[in-house]
């Protein structure tokens, strides 16, 4: 891992899951990312902490958008100017800053 990995690694390590206040990384929600110059793209799976019931469900899109606001403002920080925040098993672009 290079240098710049390594502090993207630690800047998602600052955020945290609202619910259970752990570390996204910790929680196995982040499983990899792609670094091109100023852009970035960020997996996540957030599917193993959905619910099945509806009502449920769309509790947990709320917390997804908080997570995910998260991400892209210490990415910002960073200086990164593209961010892609892209869900694991339903592959659609969650959020896409350019």
């Amino acid at each position: 891992m290079n240098d710049l990995e390594e502090k993207v690694v630690e800047a998602l390590k600052k955020v945290k899951d609202p619910e259970t206040n752990m570390d996204i990384l910790s929680e196995n929600l982040v499983y990899g990312f792609t670094i091109n110059d100023k852009h970035i793209k960020v997996f996540v799976s957030f599917e193993d902490s959905t619910s099945t019931c509806n009502f449920c469900r769309a509790l947990s899109w709320i917390i997804v958008d908080k997570i995910s606001k998260q991400i892209v403002r210490v990415l910002k920080e960073m200086g990164f100017e593209g961010i892609e925040i892209v869900e694991e098993l339903n592959p659609k672009i969650v959020y896409k800053i350019e």
